[in-house]
Formats: C-alpha cells, sequence, structure tokens
C-alpha cells in the first residue's frame, strides 16, 4: 500500500459502495418478486390485481425498517469482508481460509443483525 492506511483506502470505499450498490439492487430485487407475485397471484390463484397490490396493511414504518435492512446488509458485507482480508496471512491457503472466514462471519452477521432488526420492527408495530 505504499504506506496508505488501509482503512481509509481500501475499506471506506468498499463499505460506501456496499452501502450505495444495495439500495437499487434491493429496489430492483422488490420489483421483480412484486411483479412476479402479481402474475403468480393473478393467473394461477384467481387474486384480483387490486387485491394484490392493496397496500392497506403496510405502515411507513415497514418502508423504512426495509431501508434500515438495506443499509446494514449493505455495510455489513464489506466490512467483514474487508476486516478479513486485512487479516489474511501470504500464500494461496491463508487467502481460502480468509475466503472462508468472510463468507461465514458475513452470513452469521446478517442473521444477527436481520433478527435484531425485526424484533425492532415486529416490538415498533
Amino acid at each position: 500500500l505504499c504506506g496508505a492506511l488501509p482503512v481509509p483506502t481500501l475499506v471506506a470505499p468498499r463499505v460506501w459502495g456496499g452501502v450505495l450498490g444495495a439500495l437499487p439492487a434491493v429496489a430492483l430485487g422488490s420489483l421483480a418478486a412484486w411483479g412476479a407475485g402479481a402474475l403468480v397471484a393473478v393467473q394461477g390463484y384467481g387474486v384480483s390485481l387490486s387485491t394484490f397490490f392493496n397496500l392497506e396493511h403496510t405502515s411507513l414504518a415497514d418502508l423504512a425498517f426495509g431501508l434500515l435492512k438495506t443499509l446494514l446488509f449493505g455495510a455489513i458485507v464489506p466490512l467483514v469482508s474487508a476486516s478479513a482480508g486485512l487479516q489474511a496471512g501470504s500464500g494461496a491457503q491463508a487467502v481460502g481460509s480468509a475466503t472462508t472466514r468472510a463468507v461465514i462471519h458475513t452470513s452469521v452477521a446478517l442473521l444477527m443483525v436481520d433478527f435484531v432488526v425485526s424484533l425492532l420492527a415486529f416490538a415498533w408495530s
């Protein structure tokens, strides 16, 4: 790194990229899931479009907690991965071990944060 500090040089841009990239990814995925769900509900089960798209039971808090999860998940993946990468030793085996550690720790962190935010959302409503 030629004397550069690793966190501002390597980690921060990845975290910002993860957070900013998660927003359109989740928006696009949500729209695709909503559209596919509507297609199956209407064609497969005879549900009317007005019933399917009825947002009567959706609150602003639901959207806020969904946005919070998106932002947190977008930050957690690069943070945990960068941490594992910065702690990796030298050589192919060390890089493979760091990659495995990053995947496992990221999965556990995402599950834990999802659980906590879901509890908060449930308690809020």
